[in-house]
């Protein structure tokens, strides 16, 4: 397997990978246009060339937003989404950021419990938020660094 950050060719790969395997998937046009702003990253994870995990994030000045990770059906439960979520903490921390946010579906609680586990936790609800009507958990990771 191999971790790597997005490539602009890689996009409709993304967006193919993305609408097989997550409900709220992006269009291509919406993930090039974030792709060409200076603080949107991405990584992917690739298995025999082959898409089974990605991740984006959006930055900020002080924090950032985890815009979606997303996990191939066949490959959940194997640590993807964990190492993913590893990455961009080491990303971020290269820069200092101050917090990570992230929304989440109330009833993803695989996905709840694997942002626990890395250190967010719950700070509020959105009513309504996903186009289905269903509430979404906004969660926050704070990062803290002593000089």
């Amino acid at each position: 397997m191999t971790i790597r950050s997005w490539e602009f060719v890689d996009l409709i790969k993304i967006t193919d990978f993305h609408k097989e395997n997550f409900i709220d998937a992006w269009s291509y046009a919406q993930l090039a246009s974030s792709f060409l702003r200076e603080n949107f990253k991405g990584f992917l994870i690739e298995k025999d060339g082959e898409i089974v995990a990605t991740v984006c994030y959006d930055l900020s000045i002080e924090d950032g937003d985890i815009l979606s990770i997303v996990v191939k059906k066949e490959e959940r439960k194997k640590g993807l989404a964990t190492l993913l979520i590893e990455k961009v903490f080491n990303e971020v921390q290269k820069i200092e950021l101050k917090a990570l946010f992230l929304e989440v579906r109330v009833s993803n609680m695989p996905a709840i419990k694997t942002y626990e586990k890395a250190g967010f936790i719950k700070i509020a609800e959105r009513k309504n938020y996903y186009p289905d009507k269903e509430t979404a958990i906004v969660m926050k990771k704070e990062f803290s660094y002593s000089y």
